[in-house]
């Protein structure tokens, strides 16, 4: 039986802050196997990502409606307004995703959310669960730029430079934002490599629960993962293990690999 709770206050949200297009899904089904909840109402699978996204319905429509009142889309590179998260057109959005908080995930010890939108709107995120008493939790997940620049102009004919600027607003600014924060970081090809380890290092970097002894859950585990294998992440250029690199220096190489891509290349 889960521990019940009367109201959201005390909690624990797990945030997974990825860039479209570099296994977020991949990695919040495995979550989501060895027993994180998610809440209900999520989105239904497409033709671009069939296996599933784990992303609440409710959140993804409001963060949409959110970023087109602030002149914003999803694959929009353009910084946000300084002070955004404060505009008072905002403030009926950030009520909603309150109630929505509050709605679906109250009584819930530890629950989790995914939308690569969060990585843009992570201040608002952090304002609201702050004054609702929520501990946030992060993992920053991290594709390699020329990989995840190569998927969204398969898919959505990007041009190549406005999906590295993507990538990049993505990726930097919630390195920055989280930086006194609980995170932590992986790299999409480890989950290949060993996800049991990968999610194994998680749960103890964090200090989370997760089923990792539950032969179910690791069965629905490693199904979530052999369905997610069509995806085509490699482990070129990356390092080895992040449990290697310091914070400065894992900041350093994702700047350094954003500072020297040539889209003409």
């Amino acid at each position: 039986m889960k521990p019940k709770r009367s109201a959201i206050k005390g909690t624990t949200a797990l945030m997974l802050l990825g860039m479209h297009r570099s296994g977020t899904s991949l990695l919040m089904g495995l979550l989501h196997a060895l027993g994180l909840d998610l809440g209900p109402n999520l989105m239904p699978p497409t033709r671009d990502n069939p296996k599933g996204y784990y992303e609440s319905m409710d959140i993804v429509l409001i963060h949409e409606r959110l970023l087109a009142a602030l002149g914003s889309s999803w694959d929009d590179p353009r910084p946000l307004p300084e002070g955004w998260e404060y505009r008072p057109e905002i403030q009926p959005y950030r009520q909603e995703l309150t109630a929505t908080i509050r709605r679906n995930y109250q009584g819930l010890a530890l629950w989790g959310v995914k939308d690569p939108r969060l990585c843009r709107l992570y201040p608002l995120w952090r304002e609201i669960l702050s004054e609702l008493g929520v501990r946030i939790k992060a993992i920053l997940l991290v594709r390699h730029f020329s990989e995840a620049v190569a998927s969204l102009s398969k898919r959505d004919d990007m041009a190549p430079a406005q999906a590295m600027d993507l990538w990049i607003s993505h990726v930097l600014g919630p390195e920055r934002l989280t930086r006194y924060a609980n995170r932590t970081l992986v790299f999409p090809p480890a989950l290949f490599e060993d996800w049991h380890g990968v999610l194994r290092r998680i749960a103890e970097d964090l200090q989370i629960s997760l089923r990792l002894d539950d032969p179910d859950a690791l069965n629905r585990a490693s199904g979530s993962s052999r369905r997610f294998c069509w995806y085509g992440i490699s482990a070129k250029q990356w390092p080895r293990s992040a449990n290697e690199m310091t914070w400065r220096r894992r900041r350093l190489w994702i700047c350094g690999s954003a500072m020297y891509w040539d889209p003409n290349a």
